[in-house]
Parts: structure tokens; sequence; C-alpha cells
């Protein structure tokens, strides 16, 4: 099978959990799509080959693969990308200028002794070469006002012999092509048959690499628009600050829900007011709004992050916003790196997702007229319009994933356990915080999604959730249960299912992401007096139609099954 067969038309996958996803016609997971796309482009461009005998130029070359990425070191990218290149296919990687001078990043070293095209010396950017150059090098370190923070790679290939127009896909997101990026809280976007937006990432590329205009555009009638933060300033408009408008102007608009989880989160402005203001009046006015960011990011990280002094998350708190700072554990560079937002829930369901942060440096400072700093790309997508919903219900599940799986670190201190080891950690103390702040105590994820459900009211997605249960009596037992905590003692009948002795309880209408926690009493026996003593067993679910949580390892459930928004559990 081709490279087609990798990725679904526009689809999202979530680190670290999609790392048990696979991708279709490889041994690889979903979070390394790219990596199986190379391998599959470049068995296309040697299967053509062997067909066709072409002596194509290298600027008319249908097989083309160019990395637009903040950082590119790893053996596991590399080593296939030189292949590509040996085999035909027209392979650039554009990296951040700084990242590739980095002492331990060989990227140049390893191009250059491969036999591939790269500049003359390490030091030389794009700005050093000419058109023809640009043009035709393997490697090129990008300089840019800020950081080039973009991680796109574009895939051109023709699936077969007797195909004369080239396929054409990109992958872009939080996710870095880095082999330790998969333990990220972090987003990979795969984005085919959608020319227009493949176009506008091209033109991002292009833009940064030969400095050629980007006019930003946001049309809400599309179902997907990709903004670019060093777009070329037209008289009398301001394009690279229409991130920051859009943003702000779908805060104020919003009547169901706000729920963000962002890397790093500022108070970003425009003349009117600013994010916090805005955030604190949509929860005001019965918004469902909760956040998640970075706890290195907001209070500082020795050596890598400075913090924001401004204490968004403070500030967001102080009116009643539900705010965590997540600390991923699971390396030493790893980090919650998501840029995602999900705005609405049926009225609408729009994402923000892609490889901008909140941040002056991403959007540009509305009162002082500063410009964004960074190279970076905003892929805002009407779900409604794009797949019914069906993707923003996918970025619900895992920003509700976030919150379960952080909610233990809001506290002050906090137990982290490694191993056999556990520590207590003190980091959300007051003494241990910069700027004053007070301890850091937020309310756990079961009271926060009741929170969240209870303000988005009717507006909130339910799901249709049956339980199954073995050799039980159904005269003799019942299903307890409890949604989100509520502790109302709620009751349903097991009822025979048709099968040998199975039985099923059925609750309808269960809140999308809803932890559900369930007592099952069987009657062990009954005594000569009439009594019967009762056996209980307690179990947790996540009713939730985009991913089985229960699962160990996390499954991701198919397209269809989250259309149907059914699930099905069975009871010990």
């Amino acid at each position: 099978m081709g490279a087609t067969d990798a990725v679904a038309e526009l689809d999202v996958f979530f680190a670290p959990y999609d790392a048990t996803t696979a991708v279709p016609q490889s041994n690889l997971s979903a979070l390394q799509a790219d990596i199986a796309l190379i391998h599959n482009v470049t068995a296309a461009k040697v299967a053509w080959d062997a067909a066709t005998q072409p002596t194509q130029p290298a600027a008319l070359n249908p097989f083309a693969i160019q990395f637009c990425v903040y950082n590119l070191l790893d053996s596991s990218y590399i080593t296939p990308l030189i292949a590509a290149a040996k085999a035909g296919v027209f392979v650039q990687v554009l990296m951040d200028y700084k990242n590739l001078n980095q002492p331990y990043v060989h990227t140049y070293e390893t191009f250059k002794d491969a036999g591939l095209l790269v500049p003359a010396n390490k030091s030389m950017s794009q700005k050093d070469l000419s058109p023809q150059q640009r043009n035709q090098l393997n490697l090129i370190g990008v300089k840019s006002a800020g950081l080039m923070h973009m991680k796109t790679r574009y895939y051109s290939w023709l699936a077969s012999p007797t195909d004369t127009v080239p396929k054409e896909l990109v992958i872009s997101g939080s996710l870095n092509p880095e082999n330790t990026a998969v333990e990220n809280e972090d987003t990979l976007l795969t984005i085919q048959d959608h020319p227009s937006v493949i176009t506008a990432y091209r033109q991002a590329v292009r833009a940064v690499r030969d400095g050629t205009p980007f006019t930003n555009k946001y049309d809400p009638e599309l179902p997907v628009n990709l903004l670019f933060s060093q777009a070329t300033v037209q008289k009398g408009t301001e394009d690279a600050a229409e991130a920051r408008r859009v943003l702000l102007d779908l805060v104020r608009s919003e009547t169901e829900a706000v729920l963000i989880s962002v890397y790093s989160m500022r108070s970003i402005e425009d003349d009117r007011s600013t994010l916090v203001k805005e955030l604190c009046a949509a929860h005001q006015r019965g918004v469902a709004v909760a956040v998640v960011t970075d706890k290195g990011q907001a209070d500082g990280e020795g050596g890598f992050a400075g913090g924001d002094k401004t204490v968004t998350p403070l500030r967001l708190v102080q009116c009643g916003i539900p705010t965590y700072k997540a600390k991923n554990y699971a390396g030493r560079f790893t980090a919650l790196h998501h840029k995602n937002a999900i705005f609405g829930l049926s009225a609408r369901r729009i994402i923000w997702t892609d490889t901008a942060n909140w941040s002056e440096a991403s959007m540009g400072n509305g009162t002082s007229r500063s410009k964004p700093h960074n190279a970076e790309t905003t892929l805002i997508i009407d779900s409604n319009k794009l797949d019914k919903g069906r993707m923003g219900l996918r970025f619900l599940s895992n920003f509700l994933k976030i919150f379960r799986k952080y909610g233990y670190q809001q506290a002050c201190p906090y137990n982290q356990t490694s191993g056999h080891l556990t520590k207590s950690i003190t980091a959300n103390c007051k003494l241990d915080m910069k700027w004053n702040q007070p301890d850091w105590v937020q309310p756990d994820p079961v009271n926060v999604t009741a929170m969240l459900v209870a303000a988005g009211g009717s507006s909130w997605p339910t799901v249709f959730t049956q339980f199954s249960a073995t050799s039980v009596d159904p005269q003799d037992t019942q299903l307890t249960y409890s949604i989100n905590g509520d502790n109302l003692g709620r009751t349903t009948p097991f009822v025979p299912s048709g099968a040998p002795n199975q039985s099923t309880a059925t609750l309808d209408g269960v809140p999308f992401g809803a932890i559900v926690n369930v007592m099952l009493s069987i009657p062990n026996s009954t005594l000569s007096d009439g009594r019967a003593p009762v056996r209980s067993v307690m179990q947790t679910f996540i009713v939730d139609a985009a991913f089985d949580w229960h699962a160990e390892p996390p499954v991701r459930r198919s397209a269809d099954e989250l259309d149907a928004l059914r699930v099905s559990f069975k009871l010990n």
C-alpha cells in the first residue's frame, strides 16, 4: 500500500496516548506517521523509477519531502531522509538556525558526510544564500526575528507509475520530530485532500525560506483556516495580529465552553481588552471555562524557562476559573506542550491548535504594537463543518484526560511516585513560588468535570452507556452508580441480555468524559432468617467515545464508534 494509506483525510493524534495506535501498513505508531511517510514516499519513488526510467530535473520532481521544523537531530528521522534523497526524492530540511548550530546537534555534519547539499559552512543561513541555492540545498538554517518554531512536514509523491498528479500531505502540530517528544502532552495533525490548507502551509514555508509574502485572512465560513505569525503586514491592516484578533473574538463570542491546554500562556491583549479579562467575563456569564498550562512555563524552570511574572494562571483562578499547572515527569525535557483550545460544545466546536503558543512572541501585543517574533502557524478548525464535530470530541477527550492526569499536582504539597519511591513535592507552595503567589490548590478533576458539565448544560454531548456482567441473577442484582461524584444514590436494574449468563445495565445521556463510579451489589447467599449478605464491587469508568481510558494501555476508538456516541464496559 502507498503513502495515502498512512493517515486519514484530516486527523489528530495525541502524545503520549496514541503511541499505541498503529499507522496502517507500518510497524510505527501514529505519533511516528512522518517517519512512515518518509519510507513510503521513498518506496513509491523507487517503484516509479523501476517502471518508468525517468529523467526529470529536480525542479520538476513530483517526489518531495520538505521539513520546516524547529529542531531535527534524531537518527530515526535523519537516516530515512538521507535514504530518500539518495533514492531521488527531493529532500529539504529548513531548521531553526540557533538549534542547527547547537554543539550537540550534528545534522549539518551528517547531511554533509552523506553527500547531501548543504551551505558552504554551518554559519550560513537562508539570508546568505541565492534563490537558486535556497531551491536546491537539502539543509538550510533559518534565521527569524525570534524562533523558527514551525513543525511543518510536507510530502509529495506519485502513488503509481500511471499517475500524473502528485498526492500531497502535510503533518504539523505541536509535536516536534524528535524521539522524546512522544512523551510530551503533544498534538500531531495530518492533513490531506485539503488543497487550500496544504497550499497555505507551503506558502508559510516559502515565507520562512524566501521572505515571500503571506497575507493572513480568517474566513469563518471555511471549515479550516491557517494563520501565519509573520504574515506580511499590508498598509492599513494588522495581518500579523490576525491570530490574536480571532482568538480574543472567539472568547468574546462563546456561549458554551472555552477549554484551553497551552504550553506557554500569557494574557495577550488588543486595544479593547486582555485574554484574562475576556476569559473571566466568559466564566461570569456562565460559559464552561477551564485551563491547563505547563508548570515550568508558568512559574519558571531553572536554566530553561523564566516563567510568567504577570502570573496569568493566578489571575484566572482569582476570577473562579479552574486552572491547572502540569509538570510532566516522563523525562528530563518533557512538558505539557499543546497549543490547543476548544470553543463551543454543540452550537459550534471550533478547535484552535498547531505550533503557536499564546504569547507576545507568537501573536504580538496590541497596546505596544509589537509584532510577533516567532515564525509559527495556527490552525483553526470548525469541526462541525469539517466532520460533524468528530474532531472536536477528540480534542475534548484529550483535554479532560489531561485534567484527570495532572489533578493530583494541584496541591501544596503533593506526592510524586517514581518506581518504589514517593516524594513530597512543594513546588506549588507559597515559599517555593515566585512573584508572591499563594499556595496552589485547585479542585480535583471530578469536581472540575462536574462544574464544566453543569455550566455546559444541555449543550454538553452525551453518551449512551452500557455495562455488562456475567453470571448474576437479574432479580437480585442492581447497579449503583454516581456521575462525576454526585452521590445521588443512583441505581439501575440489570436485565437479561439474551446471551447465556449475561445481564446488562443501561445508562442513557451520560455526559461525555464523565467519571462514573459503579458499585455492583451481589447477594452471596440467603440465610435462614431471610437476610442476604451482600458483596460489593466498586469500579471507575471514563465514559468517552473517543478513547477507552479504562483499557491498559488506552485504546483510540474508531471514527464509527465516536460518531455513534455509544460505549460498552464489561464489569469484572
